[in-house]
């Protein structure tokens, strides 16, 4: 049983908005009026660039809507280049990101390596191309280029940077990022603070996390998590079976569900609760792999229970999950579970 639910209506807008009959024309250039078709391409650019961000299209459906982004960003690419412009200011910039927006690596980087001047902002556009696509490896020697070239991060560049020593576990030069933060006096960003807190924790050095915890003058959720996550593997709580299922249910409900994900894979055994936990994170985010957790767990022989129908049914809210509901109703039916209380209520 695999449903998705219909795509918004913003994917249907995006095509219609995003029209490129909205280029001036080749006698805009020929007029000598380059001012106002580098003002043209450079709006144009940030409103995709902003529209994208906004609806998170990408999220559903990826190949289709990356596909048009990218064509959309070579076409406005061409017009720049041929008219000199490609490579200069915001524009330069602006294509580069919209480049790294669509994970076209390939032409990312050659718009980055065309800039005539790289700021922190160009750096910071592939850096974070390079760590959604998992290229930590990536991430970790540009981030060394960008020190040589004597190009001053900023606190979202060191974050990238420590991210990546989290995630090769590589506290030696963790440390040396670490030395930068402070150098440049971002040691209290809480974008900094959670991914030293991160760093520091998956490196399996809580001492210098519980440090870094102790100093933030503003925990959130994001400390509290990684702090917890951090201790709980050195104390061999995650993969105790009730430690592990309450550590489920706290990332789920934290909204770090693939924190919760990763808990739930470390357990040695599953339970009906540890799953459970998981399903109920996913239900109001990721239905369909709520749906996939069911039958997963029916595959290792853990049966689904009341709490189990009850998770997916109250998440099956909404006209576009009814036929999704009829079919977990039916199940439930054939359990014959219809009598327990929480049921009814559903009724």
């Amino acid at each position: 049983m695999r449903l998705r639910p219909p795509p918004s209506k913003a994917l249907h807008s995006f095509h219609r908005k995003q029209s490129l009959s909205t280029f001036p024309s080749e006698s805009v250039c020929q007029d000598g009026a380059a001012d106002s078709h580098y003002t043209h391409l450079l709006q144009m650019c940030l409103q995709q660039c902003k529209y994208i961000k906004a609806h998170k299209v990408f999220d559903e459906m990826p190949e289709r809507l990356l596909a048009h982004a990218s064509r959309t960003c070579k076409t406005i690419h061409a017009r720049s280049l041929k008219i000199g412009i490609a490579s200069k200011g915001f524009l330069g910039n602006a294509i580069l990101g919209f480049y790294a927006k669509c994970s076209n690596v390939g032409c990312a980087k050659k718009a980055f390596n065309c800039l005539e001047s790289k700021d922190v902002f160009a750096w910071n556009s592939v850096l974070s191309m390079y760590s959604s696509k998992g290229l930590v490896e990536q991430v970790v020697k540009l981030f060394g280029s960008m020190w040589n070239d004597r190009v001053m991060p900023n606190e979202f560049t060191f974050a990238m940077g420590l991210s990546a020593c989290a995630r090769l576990v590589d506290v030696e030069y963790g440390r040396q990022v670490h030395c930068g933060v402070i150098k440049m006096g971002f040691e209290l960003s809480s974008f900094c603070e959670g991914a030293l807190i991160d760093m520091y924790a998956k490196g399996n050095c809580i001492s210098d996390a519980r440090q870094i915890f102790d100093g933030v003058l503003e925990l959130d959720t994001v400390a509290w998590t990684t702090m917890i996550s951090g201790l709980s593997v050195k104390n061999g709580l995650e993969t105790s079976l009730y430690s592990g299922s309450s550590l489920i249910d706290m990332y789920s409900k934290c909204g770090v569900i693939e924190d919760a994900r990763k808990a739930f894979y470390y357990m040695p055994h599953w339970s009906v609760v540890s799953v459970n936990a998981l399903i109920a994170g996913f239900g109001y985010n990721n239905l369909e792999e709520a749906v996939n957790l069911l039958h997963e767990m029916q595959d290792i022989g853990l049966n689904p229970t009341e709490i189990t129908f009850s998770i997916l049914l109250d998440a099956c809210s909404g006209s576009v999950m009814l036929t999704l509901g009829r079919q977990i109703h039916s199940i439930v039916l054939k359990k014959g579970l219809l009598c327990d209380g929480d049921f009814n209520e559903e009724e």
